[in-house]
């Protein structure tokens, strides 16, 4: 059950400084409902800048990151967070990372959100992500211009395909260093 409810906030329209680019617009809404879970939740602040949260919730066991996403983008590809550390923080069966994914427009100065949608990590389904090669690996929304499946299994389930994905994506980079090895290896063969 979701602790927190961002409803309200779809189709409101924020007037935004001039010139302000895409980051500034998604830090603009992240803090605004961050904010507001923050107030009327009784939410935390994220523990650092690097936290996978924007705000926490019952002592940080559920965590909430909000993703925005400017309709008018042809492609979005957005991180959710490395597979270590939802290895970690899963290990623990009374965690949750929960994804709020806001779709919004931008004319000139103002800024509507049109659209929020909430999944749990493990709701997500695997067609709609992939492992990418940042850090350990990191967990992302294939296209974010598609809708999100909804997942059609248990948490168990989700998080054994994602050991065997992790597992698959481990193979090919070993395999790839290891040609990168050899090239560097022969590196004064190739003169």
């Amino acid at each position: 059950m979701r602790k927190y409810n961002l409803n309200h906030f779809v189709g409101k329209t924020y007037t935004l400084s001039e010139g302000l680019e895409h980051r500034g617009v998604a830090d603009f809404i992240e803090n605004k409902l961050t904010g507001h879970i923050i107030s009327d939740y009784g939410g935390l602040k994220a523990r650092s800048q690097r936290s996978i949260e924007d705000v926490g919730l019952e002592n940080y066991s559920y965590l909430v990151d909000i993703k925005t996403k400017d309709e008018d983008k042809e492609f979005h590809m957005p991180n959710l967070v490395s597979v270590d550390r939802v290895r970690k923080f899963y290990f623990n069966d009374d965690n949750f990372i929960e994804y709020v994914f806001v779709d919004y427009n931008k004319r000139d100065t103002e800024v509507t959100i049109k659209n929020i949608e909430y999944y749990k990590i493990e709701e997500i389904d695997w067609d709609c992500l992939q492992i990418a090669n940042l850090g350990k690996g990191q967990i992302q929304i294939r296209d974010a211009k598609k809708p999100i499946k909804k997942y059609d299994g248990s948490r168990e389930e989700w998080l054994k395909e994602l050991q065997i994905k992790v597992l698959l994506f481990l193979d090919k980079q070993i395999k790839k260093r290891k040609s990168e090895k050899i090239l560097w290896e022969n590196l004064n063969s190739e003169k």
